[in-house]
C-alpha cells in the first residue's frame, strides 16, 4: 500500500481504501499512513484525503484516535480568516469527514479542536455557501461534544434553531441513545421536521428503536399520508423490514384493561395493525405516483404484503403488469410471500413507452454550464454511447428543470448527485429513462445516471469524484464534467443551468 501511495495515478485512492481494511495486527501502522494522507494537501488530492478520513472511522478505537490526530493537524485557527475561508472549499469535506470519524465517544484529545470548531464564525458577512459549510462544521463538532445529549447547550447554539444543519446534528445525537420518554418530544418534533431529509432519517430510525412503541406507529402513519414520495417510501421500508413497528395494542386488550372483571394482562399482549397505518397505507397504494417513483411503488407493495393488508394482493398483481423489470420482480416476490404461485406474475407485462427522444437524438456533444452554490461547473453530454440519455438531460436543462434543485447527496471522494425536485433522492422528472450502459470505465469527473435498479433512471445524475471501478458497466455513463465539483456540499442549490448553444 505504501508503494501504491507513492504513485500519482487514479489507482492511488484504491490503496487508501485498502489501508482502512488492514488486519488488526497492522492497524496502527495503517492508521498512521491514513493520517499522513488526510493531512497532506500538497501530496494528495481532496478525494484521497476524504477517503483516508472516512477510512479512519472504520478502524475502531485505533482509527478514532488517529482521526483526532489528523483533525488537530488540519483544523484551521478559528481566528485566521484565510484558514476559516478555506472551509468554503474542498477542505470542508476533509474536516467534516474527520469529525464524523471520531466515533460516538470522541477521544479526549479531540476536545480542544472540537470546542474551537463548534463556535467557528467567518471574520465578515459570509457568502451563503460559506455560511452553510461553517454551520455544518459547527454542528458536527457540537454533536461530537454533546455525546448523545441532544439538548446540550453547545448543540443548541451551533446554528439557527430549526435549520437543517442544527436539526440534523440534534437528530444524530438523539439516536445515539435509547429514545426514553423524556426524549420522545424531541424525537417527535424531528420526525415532523420541515426538512425532508431530516424527517426521513427520523422515520428510518423507528426501525432501530422499538422503545418508541405506539409513537412509532403514529409517526409511520403520518409519513405514509404525506404524499411525499421519499417519505412514503421510507415509512413503507420500515414497515416491510420491521412490521412490529406498525402494530399497536389490540382492541380486545384495550377493552380488557378497562374491565375490572378481566384477568391481569399476560406477558405478551395481543397486537394488531394500527388502524391509522392501515388507512394511510391504503391511501398511498391508491395514489397515482409518477411513473419514475419506482422506489416508492415497490416499497408500498412490499409493506402491504408484509402486514397482509387487504389491498396487498391487488397491488402486487398490478405491479406484475408493469413494464419495468425491477418492479415486476419485486411484485412477484411479494405475491409469493402472500402464498400465491409464481404463475400469478407470469403474464405478459405492459410494453414500455418508447422514449420521446428516439429519432431526434443529439448529433454532437452538448455542453451544459451550471452555477451551483456560487460555483460554476459544467457537464459535457456525449451522445455516442448514451444518445437518449444525453438528449433527455439536454432537454431538461433547456426546460429549466434543474434551476432551484438542491444537491441532495455528496460522498466526498466518491460522487456528487442531484436532479430530484424534492431534494431527497427519491424523485425525478416524472418520466422513466431506460439504461444505456457501456463498457467505458467511470474515471474521475465522469457523469452517470442514478438508479434504483435496472431501467429506473429519470433526471438524477451523479459526477464521480475519483476512479470508481464498481460502477463500470452498471450505470449509464453520459459524459464528463468540468469544474470544482469536489467543492459542492449537500444543500447547495442550482442557481442557473443552461445548454451552451
Amino acid at each position: 500500500a505504501r508503494a501504491a501511495l507513492a504513485r500519482r495515478d487514479a489507482s492511488r485512492i484504491l490503496a487508501v481504501k485498502a489501508l482502512a481494511k488492514a488486519p488488526r495486527e497492522v492497524a496502527k501502522d495503517a492508521a498512521a499512513e491514513l493520517v499522513r494522507v488526510a493531512s497532506d494537501a500538497s501530496a494528495f488530492d481532496v478525494a484521497e484525503r476524504a477517503e483516508a478520513s472516512r477510512g479512519l472511522g472504520l478502524m475502531g478505537d485505533v482509527g478514532h484516535r488517529a482521526a483526532a490526530e489528523a483533525l488537530g493537524r488540519i483544523a484551521p485557527d478559528t481566528k485566521d480568516p484565510v484558514g476559516v475561508g478555506a472551509l468554503g472549499g474542498a477542505q470542508f469535506h476533509v474536516v467534516h469527514t474527520l469529525i464524523a470519524s471520531l466515533g460516538p465517544e470522541p477521544p479526549s484529545g479531540a476536545t480542544p479542536t472540537l470546542r474551537a470548531l463548534s463556535v467557528v464564525v467567518p471574520p465578515a458577512e459570509p457568502k451563503p455557501a460559506l455560511a452553510l459549510r461553517l454551520a455544518y462544521v459547527r454542528c458536527a463538532a457540537a454533536q461530537a461534544l454533546a455525546r448523545g445529549a441532544s439538548d446540550a447547550e453547545v448543540l443548541r447554539k451551533c446554528d439557527t434553531e430549526g435549520g437543517e444543519p442544527w436539526e440534523s446534528a440534534r437528530l444524530t445525537a438523539l439516536l445515539l441513545r435509547p429514545i426514553t420518554p423524556d426524549r420522545r418530544a424531541a424525537f417527535r418534533a424531528l420526525a415532523r421536521s420541515k426538512h425532508l431529509r431530516v424527517r426521513e432519517r427520523a422515520i428510518e430510525a423507528i426501525g432501530l428503536h422499538p422503545e418508541l412503541r405506539e409513537l412509532g406507529a403514529e409517526l409511520l402513519a403520518e409519513a405514509l399520508a404525506t404524499k411525499k414520495a421519499g417519505l412514503v417510501a421510507t415509512a413503507a421500508e420500515v414497515i416491510h423490514g420491521h412490521p412490529d413497528r406498525a402494530l399497536v395494542l389490540a382492541a380486545s386488550e384495550r377493552r380488557a384493561a378497562l374491565d375490572p372483571r378481566a384477568p391481569p394482562p399476560g406477558p405478551n399482549p395481543a397486537q394488531e395493525l394500527s388502524a391509522d397505518v392501515a388507512k394511510a397505507l391504503e391511501a398511498a397504494l391508491a395514489e397515482k405516483w409518477p411513473d419514475d417513483r419506482f422506489e416508492t411503488r415497490i416499497a408500498l407493495i412490499e409493506a402491504a404484503a408484509t402486514v397482509r393488508h387487504p389491498r396487498a394482493k391487488s397491488a402486487a398483481l398490478a405491479g406484475c403488469r408493469e413494464p419495468n423489470v425491477v418492479l415486476r420482480e419485486r411484485a412477484g416476490k411479494a405475491l409469493r410471500s402472500l402464498g400465491e404461485s409464481s404463475a400469478a406474475c407470469e403474464g405478459a407485462p405492459a410494453s414500455p413507452t418508447p422514449a420521446a427522444e428516439l429519432g431526434h437524438e443529439l448529433s454532437a456533444p452538448a455542453k451544459v454550464t451550471m452555477v451551483i452554490g456560487g460555483r460554476e461547473v459544467s457537464l459535457v453530454l456525449e451522445p455516442d454511447l448514451a444518445p437518449v440519455t444525453a438528449t433527455r438531460l439536454a432537454g431538461l436543462v433547456r426546460s429549466g428543470f434543474y434551476k432551484g434543485i438542491v444537491v441532495h447527496r455528496v460522498v466526498p471522494g466518491f460522487v456528487a448527485q442531484l436532479g430530484d425536485p424534492d431534494g431527497d433522492g427519491y424523485g425525478g422528472s416524472g418520466t422513466p429513462l431506460r439504461c444505456e450502459t457501456s463498457p467505458v470505465p467511470f474515471e474521475r469527473l465522469h457523469v452517470g445516471m442514478a438508479l434504483a435498479g435496472r431501467d429506473t433512471g429519470s433526471s438524477q445524475f451523479f459526477v464521480t469524484l475519483a476512479r470508481t471501478p464498481h460502477l463500470d458497466g452498471e450505470y449509464t455513463r453520459v459524459g464528463h464534467a468540468e469544474g470544482p465539483w469536489e467543492e459542492l456540499v449537500e444543500g447547495d442549490v442550482v442557481e442557473d443551468a443552461r445548454v451552451v448553444e
